[in-house]
């Protein structure tokens, strides 16, 4: 996902078990962000008819739809345009991380997981302030290197809302490393079987950390099957991060117009 200008709003709505994100620029008119979060025709439904409602017109877009969505976004009458491709997981293997395809993950989880006080625990309230800093650190860094920076406001909205959210919905982690938080990620289910990796955050100086942050979102989902590892946004070191992690697929990330 590109970087959501100041001027740009996303707007955050819990509807029958999903999570719907509206995105809306000066007042101007507003889009879906996503498709629902699980998404199901009812709640499709309910976002399209808010989108109507903001807009006073027919019209509804809907900015990223994941592949697992397409089936129920193409069935309420939109049509899909491809926008990129993201990495999917074997969730199973990740979790198990067996044989030499995946040496170089637990290596890399090897060498912040022996550095003191390393630990992975649930997002509480309390963490904001400290995850905030950890995302400025990081977009610093990435500026600094002129790579492209991914949605900062959408991260800090998922900060400040996500405890708000039913943890089968979406789930928040932190990882500390000597009692300090310096990554952190919110993940949840799409479908019934593949879940997706929404953020992932983490402290560039730590070797590892980004590897172990995403192989503890996956842990903590067993009943999903895959998981959704998102695009590399143009970044060579972030597609070989997930590269590392042995997709089994490269799924199409679709843009939707409805009218």
């Amino acid at each position: 996902m590109t970087e959501l200008r100041p001027d740009v709003d996303i707007i955050q709505e819990d509807h029958a078990g999903s999570v719907i994100l509206y995105r809306q620029r000066n007042g101007a008119e507003a889009e879906l962000y996503t498709a629902p979060m699980p998404c199901t025709a009812e709640t499709l439904k309910h976002a399209m008819q808010r989108v109507q409602d903001m807009n006073g017109r027919s019209r509804v877009n809907i900015r990223y739809v994941e592949a697992s969505q397409m089936p129920e976004v193409a069935r309420a009458g939109f049509t899909l345009h491809a926008r990129e491709e993201e990495s999917i997981m074997d969730a199973d293997k990740v979790r198990a991380l067996d044989g030499s395809e995946f040496k170089r993950v637990r290596r890399e989880i090897s060498k912040v997981s022996s550095q003191p006080g390393t630990l992975c625990r649930d997002y509480q309230p309390e963490d904001e302030a400290a995850c905030l800093d950890v995302l400025a650190r990081w977009r610093e860094r990435l500026k600094q290197a002129g790579l492209p920076i991914e949605g900062n406001r959408l991260t800090k909205d998922c900060l400040r809302h996500a405890p708000d959210w039913p943890r089968e919905v979406i789930r928040g982690r932190v990882c500390e490393v000597d009692g300090e938080i310096r990554g952190f990620t919110f993940a949840g289910p799409i479908s019934p079987d593949c879940g997706n990796l929404f953020v992932g955050i983490s402290d560039t100086d730590i070797r590892g950390l980004a590897y172990l942050i995403r192989h503890d979102q996956v842990m903590e989902w067993p009943g999903l099957r895959f998981f959704n590892h998102g695009g590399d946004a143009g970044r060579s070191g972030l597609n070989a991060l997930k590269d590392a992690f042995r997709p089994i697929d490269k799924a199409p990330v679709y843009r939707a117009v409805f009218s």
